[in-house]
């Protein structure tokens, strides 16, 4: 579930949840950002109360249908050679 962790999505309610973010069911699509995820649903950014404290709402898993992510890929992190020489191993066997 940390996938979700700060992530922007585009968010498409079912009836009721689009009534309980005060959206028209026409328009049901909204836009958000996901602090986390358990197994209650999604805790999306509502507003900014003050400099140390953002409101959350909890969007349920019986009201969510579909997201769009935009994920950016990261590449893939290169690791340094470690120096090993497979060469100037002693094989045990060879004497």
């Amino acid at each position: 579930m940390t996938y979700w962790n700060q992530r922007r999505a585009v968010l498409y309610l079912s009836p009721e949840g689009a009534n309980a973010f005060g959206i028209d069911t026409k328009d049901s699509a909204i836009d958000v950002v996901v602090e986390w995820a358990d197994e209650l649903g999604l805790w999306i950014f509502y507003e900014q109360v003050d400099d140390d404290t953002r409101s959350v709402r909890l969007l349920k898993w019986s009201h969510f249908e579909t997201a769009t992510l935009d994920i950016v890929t990261a590449e893939p992190e290169r690791k340094d050679a470690i120096g090993f020489l497979p060469h100037l191993v002693k094989d045990p066997k060879i004497k």
